[in-house]
């Protein structure tokens, strides 16, 4: 692409929705179990929260609330998912190229 003038940026999109997928769901759940925890918590001590989740009265088991223990369990089975889609290797699905000037831009779309 320099051929046509000086590249800005050069970004790749890969095709990883499935991963973006795992880490919003990790994302969302961490936030819901945060609420469920103690202020003083560090949500990224896994053996911080495990203590505080044995200290646990039993929970009402209502279906339309999940327990701060299931919300660690989901937590839990993502994070091996989320580390099992980083070790694959995703395929590029577009590649954007900003050039430093609007002549080089014109000049590439027009080859």
């Amino acid at each position: 692409f320099s051929k046509f003038g000086k590249v800005a940026y050069c970004t790749v999109a890969i095709n990883n929705a499935m991963l973006l997928q795992k880490l919003a769901s990790h994302k969302k759940i961490r936030k819901q179990l945060a609420q469920k925890l103690p202020a003083d918590c560090d949500i990224w001590d896994s053996e911080h929260v495990e203590k505080i989740l044995d200290a646990l009265p039993p929970a009402w088991n209502l279906p339309l609330l999940p327990s701060a223990p299931g919300l660690w369990l989901k937590l839990q089975k993502l994070k091996t998912e989320i580390a099992d889609l980083c070790g694959q290797q995703y395929m590029p699905s577009s590649i954007y190229v900003t050039f430093d000037t609007e002549r080089a831009q014109r000049d590439a779309l027009h080859t």
